[in-house]
């Protein structure tokens, strides 16, 4: 016991003999544990923000997915671990594959808008980029994903609405053209094809002021003046030449066109037979 005693006792005085070295440890384990907790803060930092990104972002290596976000994988209506490893282009709709799998393999950075597959069965109209990263030591591709459902839709619905515009435009039962300051015309609708007899290479040409009779030019520019500087449209009755030469008794009304800052950029008006009232 006595020698067992005396072992402790050397052992004791010859770690207090090291204190310094005990001081060291303490420091190390001191920032052992500052840099885990610095780690640990890190960790949760890095899912909030991968938590918060709107666009999917994907990591792919020889086409197989080896990270996909949150974000991605909501868009595939998947969980993210249930991504790693499948094959990203499983994700394009077919008709779209081949051109993607192609431009990809050319390298570089680009930008695609293509369709993708949920595992709903639905599909999801997305834009993407792709550029060539380093992950984990191994050349990838990493691939950003943005849900464009919403600008698809409001896309189609400006198309629809000018093509409305246009048809609406375009069959009015009343003249109607759109010239730059100086009169040329830039568009015109079908009445205004009917009446002047000219076709729409020939009116591309033309000057409004080419249908107005001689004789009512002047009051037509004077109206015009008038207009620009007031910026409010007026009412004009002239006579409009066709291309045969007949004249027709049309009442004019004219406005003008300006940019987002105010400025005079062009007229339009729109005219309406008076010869028909004048009959009746």
């Amino acid at each position: 016991m006595r020698d067992i005693y005396r072992k402790r006792s050397r052992s004791g005085v010859a770690l207090r003999g090291d204190e310094e070295n005990i001081r060291e440890l303490r420091s190390l384990l001191g920032r052992v544990k500052d840099a885990s907790e610095q780690l640990r803060d890190l960790e949760e930092e890095f899912q909030v923000f991968k938590g918060a990104f709107f666009e999917g972002i994907l990591i792919l290596i020889d086409g197989k997915i080896r990270y996909a976000n949150d974000a991605a994988a909501a868009m595939f209506g998947l969980d993210p671990r249930e991504m790693a490893g499948l094959d990203g282009c499983d994700f394009i709709k077919r008709e779209c594959r081949d051109g993607f799998v192609s431009r990809m393999l050319e390298g570089g950075e680009d930008h695609y808008e293509i369709e993708v597959s949920r595992s709903d069965g639905t599909t999801l109209p997305v834009s993407i980029r792709v550029k060539g990263v380093e992950y984990r030591g191994s050349p990838a591709k990493a691939v950003s994903l943005m849900d464009v459902t919403h600008f698809k839709e409001t896309e189609r619905r400006l198309i629809e609405e000018k093509s409305f515009t246009e048809s609406l435009f375009e069959n009015l039962p009343d003249v109607f053209y759109v010239a730059d300051l100086s009169g040329r015309l830039i568009k015109w609708n079908k009445s205004m094809r009917d009446v002047s007899g000219c076709s729409d290479r020939e009116l591309a040409a033309k000057n409004i002021m080419d249908f107005i009779a001689e004789e009512d030019i002047p009051r037509v520019m004077t109206s015009l003046s008038n207009a620009l500087v007031s910026g409010l449209g007026e009412v004009v009755k002239v006579e409009v030449m066709t291309s045969e030469g007949t004249r027709i008794d049309y009442e004019f009304f004219g406005s003008v066109l300006t940019d987002r800052a105010g400025n005079p950029v062009g007229i339009s008006g729109i005219g309406r037979d008076l010869s028909s009232r004048e009959e009746s």
